[in-house]
């Protein structure tokens, strides 16, 4: 039983979240991400909220797949547990891509994925993709890239109320109505139910989320207040052998195996200038997360909670004849982390002090440097059954820097090129399964550079990085005698992300984006051996068209070329071979009313998203579902 919950605090987290007055406020526009001019303008990938309308997605998973170099890992194809990885990262990924929602993190201290369930398609404005490191203005696993997702900020009178039917039974019910409630104040609500018994057995979802968000304008800026509450119910039908995927897809390993999560987001942000130069922000943020469940017939518990604060002040000033940047500021966190299982008990607790700091300094007219610096202290006390069973407590710190140029001539040409360190600390279940050594933090350094070029009806875009990195943390399943957490020998990973988009015609649009990853470790006993589960190619083409100025239609073509499974460090597994998936949507719109039809894996392709190498090195499958259709109407005003 001792040796079962060991196992249940390791796989916790690949399996949880992969978990009155009518007129609007007259509020600026205010960034709640990094200075804006920390972001080239074509390096960022944005999804916009037109965009999203007309695609009609189940869920966030299915937005990002194979856009702005990010590889998505769906265990169930429900988008209930998901993993998000940027820049060729395998079974770690949900360390090293960092998930915000409204610039506040969703990475925890414990491996569990970002739970992107949290947030309802409902809400979102729009997603922005930051490929590359980015651990100066961000921190702690930012190492990959950032994915930002943008809500709705309530600002005039609106409602909107939904439904949608689909294969598998599912069923959703949300709405959502916004007010001004004085000329400076208005709220919005948010609510959404959602069941869906999925494409394999044991495998339903039941998944409820409430949201309430606050504007006030102030003289000189804005307070803006939100608190959610998301309950998550998911049964778990566990990996199947190869023979029986075969034989069929459906079945399910773990008849008993679940998990019910509960969590409670609340924050508060103040964006204030306080002279016409210097500009204050400050942001709070509160998180509870409670998750029970059962794994391999063996219960356990969790709980996870965060307070964190942020303030940051942010100045220009003038200096031959050209105006400059500098932003410097302060990130405060508190952790606790607890997990309960039969015969073993983890708690952690880690308090984080940073401080950062960004000048923007324009050389030209045209060309600007960016100069950053990021120090960060943690303190982790960790108590376990195994690997501390008398409690320790230790001190990490580190120091990271970043360079960038980055220019823009004759309004359509674009380049950069960027050097920047990175880091992520080990989490706190990841130092409970060791081979007893303490694992170190891991370091790295991205190197990047791009061209763009854009035109009213055109635009392409090239970026390459170099990414090297050191004490990589990673399971290592050949450690004796069940695998264990460890640093990895150095690894490197280059790639090519190569995106465009033109008009083919006054109702038509046809956009790609392409990638080339090469992620290897560079030293040790698995020298030139590719990084699990990492796809060498993937390619996203999508093209739309305005049947009438009413009617819509979109066809995407998703494809993922092979990979070895995760865990097979040493690449003895066989290869994973890779896929293409078509996609459509139907998307028809009269006044307030709108009704969507979107239709995935429309040839039926029989695939596995996720493949694992398991305890006893079999190959674990989580099939993909087949052919499905979604139907969803709504209406707003």
């Amino acid at each position: 039983m001792a040796q079962t919950a060991r196992w249940v605090s390791v796989v916790l987290g690949l399996v949880i979240s992969n978990s009155a007055a009518s007129s609007p406020l007259q509020i600026p526009e205010i960034v709640v991400t990094a200075p804006a001019a920390s972001k080239p303008p074509f390096h960022t990938h944005t999804i916009s909220e037109k965009e999203i309308q007309l695609l009609k997605p189940k869920n966030i998973s299915e937005l990002l797949r194979n856009r702005g170099g990010v590889q998505v890992s769906d265990l169930f194809g429900d988008g209930a547990s998901t993993t998000v990885s940027v820049r060729g990262f395998g079974s770690n990924a949900h360390s090293n891509s960092l998930v915000l929602v409204d610039g506040f993190k969703l990475n925890g201290i414990d491996i569990a994925s970002p739970d992107l369930t949290s947030v309802l398609m409902e809400d979102i404005q729009n997603i922005e993709i930051f490929p590359g490191s980015a651990s100066v203005l961000y921190g702690d696993q930012a190492v990959g890239g950032v994915v930002n997702i943008k809500r709705k900020i309530p600002e005039h009178m609106a409602w909107r109320l939904s439904g949608e039917r689909g294969t598998f039974d599912q069923k959703l019910y949300q709405g959502s109505f916004e007010n001004t409630l004085t000329q400076n104040f208005a709220t919005r609500v948010s609510a959404q139910h959602k069941t869906s018994r999925n494409f394999r057995q044991n495998n339903a979802l039941e998944l409820s989320h409430f949201l309430a968000r606050a504007n006030y304008s102030l003289p000189l800026g804005r307070l803006l207040l939100d608190y959610a509450v998301s309950d998550k119910d998911l049964q778990l039908p566990g990996a199947l052998s190869k023979a029986e995927v075969k034989h069929k897809r459906r079945l399910r390993s773990t008849p008993n195996d679940f998990t019910d999560t509960e969590t409670h987001d609340g924050r508060l942000g103040l964006f204030l200038p306080l002279t016409p130069q210097w500009f204050f922000e400050g942001k709070f943020a509160f998180r509870q997360n409670k998750t029970e469940g059962a794994l391999q017939n063996t219960h356990f518990e969790q709980a996870r909670s965060l307070l964190g604060f942020y303030p940051r002040i942010t100045t220009t000033f003038p200096a031959k004849k050209e105006v400059h940047e500098l932003a410097f500021g302060v990130d405060l966190e508190a952790n606790d982390y607890a997990m309960r299982a039969p015969g073993a008990r983890t708690r952690g607790e880690q308090q984080t002090w940073a401080a950062y700091s960004q000048l923007t300094y324009s050389i030209l007219p045209s060309v600007k440097t960016l100069i950053g610096g990021r120090y960060t202290i943690v303190n982790t006390e960790l108590l376990d059954s195994f690997f501390s069973p008398k409690g320790s407590s230790f001190k990490t710190q580190i120091g990271v820097t970043s360079l960038s140029f980055q220019g823009e001539h004759f309004q359509s040409f674009n380049w950069f090129i960027k050097r920047e360190d990175n880091f992520r600390f080990p989490k706190v279940d990841e130092q409970t399964f060791t081979n007893g050594t303490r694992l170190k933090t891991q370091r790295g350094v991205s190197y990047e550079g791009g061209l763009g070029w854009r035109s009213p009806f055109h635009s392409l875009k090239l970026t390459g990085y170099y990414l090297k990195l050191q004490n990589e943390i990673d399971f290592d399943p050949t450690q004796v005698p069940f695998g264990a957490n460890r640093n990895l020998d150095p690894t490197a990973r280059k790639g090519l992300l190569l995106e465009g988009d033109t008009g083919l015609s006054a109702k038509s649009r046809l956009s790609a984006q392409y990638t080339w990853t090469d992620a290897r470790f560079k030293k040790g006993h698995f020298a030139r051996n590719r990084i699990p589960f990492v796809a060498e190619h993937t390619l996203r083409c999508a093209l739309s068209y305005s049947i009438l100025p009413s009617l819509s239609f979109i066809l995407e073509s998703q494809t993922t070329s092979d990979r070895y499974a995760i865990n097979d460090v040493s690449n003895t597994a066989g290869i994973i071979g890779g896929y293409t998936v078509e996609n459509s949507s139907l998307n028809y719109t009269h006044k307030g009313l709108n009704v969507g039809l979107r239709i995935n894996n429309l040839s039926n392709k029989s695939y596995s998203d996720t493949v694992a190498v398991q305890w006893d090195n079999r190959l674990g499958f989580y099939p993909s579902p087949p052919r499905s259709i979604l139907l969803t109407i709504s209406y707003d005003k």
